[in-house]
């Protein structure tokens, strides 16, 4: 899993002074990678959002039911921020579609 860094500039005040910017409007681009599907997409949020809206946008646009897929990276909860987590600049988190079944039921004759 690799990390992205990218070289920022600072953005300045009219007076010509560097003002670094707050952790709160800086925005993260994450990839969200599935088991079941080859495209990943990309996601731009800011740091203080609640992932919850990462995660319901990969949903409808997957057209998935929430409740059959799961996200992984550092114990995601859908309140919890980017910032929360330790979630940088071009990290991935992996949505992994739930199977259930798929072994030999008692009526299976062998």
């Amino acid at each position: 899993m690799g990390f992205g860094l990218r070289n920022r500039t600072l953005p300045s005040n009219m007076a010509g002074v560097v003002v670094p910017e707050s952790s709160s409007s800086r925005r993260d681009n994450i990839t969200v990678e599935s088991n079941c599907d080859p495209h990943d997409v990309h996601f731009s949020i800011k740091r203080d959002c609640p992932l919850r809206k990462l995660i319901n946008a990969y949903i409808e646009l997957k057209n998935l039911h929430g409740f059959t897929i799961e996200f992984v990276y550092a114990d995601i909860k859908p309140e919890r921020t980017s910032e929360e987590l330790g979630i940088e600049d071009g990290n991935v988190i992996y949505a992994v579609l739930s199977m259930i079944g798929g072994g030999y039921g008692r009526s299976h004759k062998m």
